[in-house]
């Protein structure tokens, strides 16, 4: 086991993140496609393309990478986060700064056509949204493709297990994930306004959250962020909610034809 090739790089992050990228890979940039497990675990890959987040907003990124021949050892004690996942390389990958292309990358580095482990580690995040640089480094070895794994978790990163139930015993679906593919619920209305309220069950319903309802089951559910973001049911509190002065509800005829497409395409 030794090191192949080692760089030293400033990387600089924007919106708690950078990148790991092919070259050239930029069309389009899958960031719509980051989990909730992804942005709670501060990595998460989609082949050529991983997200690496960051503890500040803004963040200026001494980075550090590693090529390694095979797995190296445990991280050490200094490391307060570490996470891993897998990474495609066609022969070269490109540490990215949070703009894409044309903006040039912080480095690039040649690495054999293949998958590759990458375990990333952050350091001193108890500073992380101050002035000094952040401390990341990244490990790279040849191994077989595998899920992402939390190996050490930052204890203000830290949450519990996901729950399909609230405090107060209310359903949910933990992390919620508004992507438009669970097709048991449809959308009726959302929030305006710029103040968040309080969500039934514990949390807060904040601006642009929507309005779902189960149109099988005639339940209503609510986007929150509780410990994470949830879609939780609110069937009692639903016309409440509704008849709020910031929400805004979707026109009958609006429902109407997107449930003829939905039912158009489920016909295919």
């Amino acid at each position: 086991m030794a090191v192949t090739e080692t760089i030293q790089t400033t990387v600089q992050a924007d919106f708690f993140q950078f990148y790991v990228t092919g070259v050239g890979d930029s069309d389009p940039w899958p960031f719509h496609m980051v989990d909730g497990f992804g942005y709670e675990w501060r990595l998460w890959s989609a082949g050529e393309f991983a997200y690496v987040g960051t503890g500040g907003q803004h963040a200026v990124v001494d980075l550090t990478v590693e090529v390694h021949d095979a797995a190296p050892g445990e991280p050490g004690p200094e490391w307060d986060h570490v996470a891993s996942t897998s990474l495609e390389s066609a022969g070269a990958v490109e540490l990215r700064h949070w703009d894409p292309p044309p903006t040039p990358p912080a480095a690039s580095l040649d690495l054999a056509a293949g998958s590759w482990r990458m375990r990333v580690h952050w350091a001193d995040l108890a500073a992380a949204d101050g002035p000094d640089p952040e401390t990341v480094m990244i490990q790279l070895w040849p191994a077989a493709w595998a899920r992402t794994s939390l190996d050490r978790c930052w204890e203000p990163w830290w949450r519990p297990e996901p729950s399909d139930t609230s405090p107060d015993g209310r359903r949910q679906i933990e992390p919620w994930v508004a992507d438009g593919k669970d097709g048991r619920f449809e959308p009726v209305g959302g929030r305006g306004g710029a103040e968040a309220v309080p969500l039934p069950g514990g949390g807060r319903i904040g601006m642009f959250a929507r309005v779902m309802r189960d149109p099988v089951e005639g339940t209503w559910w609510v986007e929150g962020q509780d410990v994470r973001e949830v879609l939780r049911e609110l069937t009692e509190e639903a016309q409440a909610v509704i008849a709020e002065p910031a929400f805004h509800r979707i026109p009958d005829e609006v429902l109407a034809e997107g449930r003829e497409r939905r039912d158009a395409q489920d016909d295919r």
